[in-house]
């Protein structure tokens, strides 16, 4: 019995050969295979990199699934490792993900109140809030989704500066989702109330809503987001959850710090004005990475440029902040 026997057992044999041009390595137990390339000079591997293990594994495991390969889930783990992602990028992937677990979880509260609560009120302000939520997150969101490359190639075959596209898409998109929730606050007798005892805009005058509310407020800060886009490369995911953030900050300003516990909620709410025109600017903007104090500039400079709009508004105007009496109280 050879040495190798011995030690590794019966069924284990290795050969050794110098001969020139003869090979160098033969075993037939996956154990000693590390110890018989060292022991007899077996020729340096050219190292696999790490792109290659996970594009190995991707494909392990799609196999099961290539029988729908339709499916977005199944297109996207598919390129699981095919191109090496950034920090920074995978790092607003993730957030977005928790933000829409935690939007989900809103949706879910929001369903099962309106399904089961008593109190008129909050039957009527859960059934608005939960409206808008699957109307303009779910649906709207999903569509963008979908849709992301022929809307990106159809609007960068518009002929303008795209930091003009930028806004104006913004903006576009602002008015949809305006729309979508002042028809949730005109249809207040469907879910029991009379207009204007629940609501969730400061008018039930959709003009009177863009014109001195909200949109009018959100462009100076598309502004700034064209700015900072002219200069900094801000994934679109970073986008979405920097001005989902801020959107929740100017919501807890204007009504109430209860808005912090809906930031998943508000993230998508805010986000999606503004993911789809970031998705569809040109690659080849002279931009440079951003770095740590730029993403607080992305929170903070934008904010600065709508204090202007709205003492104008307030103070020039002398126009009301809700046209609405306050909502009672949830019994």
């Amino acid at each position: 019995m050879s040495v190798g026997s011995r030690l590794f057992g019966p069924q284990t044999a290795f050969s050794c050969t110098t001969a020139p041009g003869a090979s160098a390595l033969k075993v037939s137990n996956p154990r000693l295979r590390a110890y018989s390339e060292k022991s007899c000079g077996a020729p340096p591997q050219k190292r696999t990199s790490v792109n290659t293990y996970r594009r190995r594994i991707s494909r392990e495991i799609s196999k099961p699934l290539l029988l729908c390969p339709r499916l977005p889930f199944v297109r996207l783990l598919s390129r699981v490792g095919s191109k090496p992602m950034s920090t920074r990028h995978s790092l607003f992937t993730y957030l977005i993900l928790l933000f829409g677990l935690w939007a989900g979880a809103a949706l879910s509260l929001f369903t099962l109140a309106f399904c089961f609560a008593h109190d008129p009120i909050l039957h009527a302000l859960t059934g608005m809030a939960g409206g808008l939520g699957y109307i303009w997150i779910v649906c709207g969101g999903l569509l963008m989704w979908r849709f992301r490359e022929p809307i990106r190639t159809q609007v960068q075959r518009i002929r303008l500066d795209w930091r003009l596209k930028f806004v104006l898409f913004c903006t576009l998109l602002a008015l949809l989702e305006e729309a979508i929730t002042t028809t949730m606050t005109n249809l207040a007798p469907l879910f029991g109330v009379p207009v204007g005892a629940v609501y969730i805009t400061a008018s039930a005058n959709y003009l009177d809503v863009v014109l001195f509310h909200s949109v009018i407020v959100l462009i100076p800060e598309f502004i700034a987001w064209a700015y900072l886009l002219s200069r900094f490369d801000f994934s679109p995911n970073a986008v979405l959850v920097l001005y989902g953030i801020m959107g929740t900050l100017g919501e807890t300003l204007a009504f109430g710090p209860q808005n912090i516990g809906m930031l998943g909620f508000w993230i998508f709410v805010y986000g999606l004005m503004i993911y789809l025109p970031a998705y569809t600017l040109p690659s080849e903007r002279a931009v440079r990475p951003p770095r740590l104090h730029h993403y607080l500039l992305a929170l903070i400079l934008p904010l600065l440029l709508v204090i202007p709009v709205v003492l104008i508004i307030t103070l020039g105007f002398h126009h009301p902040g809700i046209h609405f009496p306050p909502i009672r109280a949830v019994r």
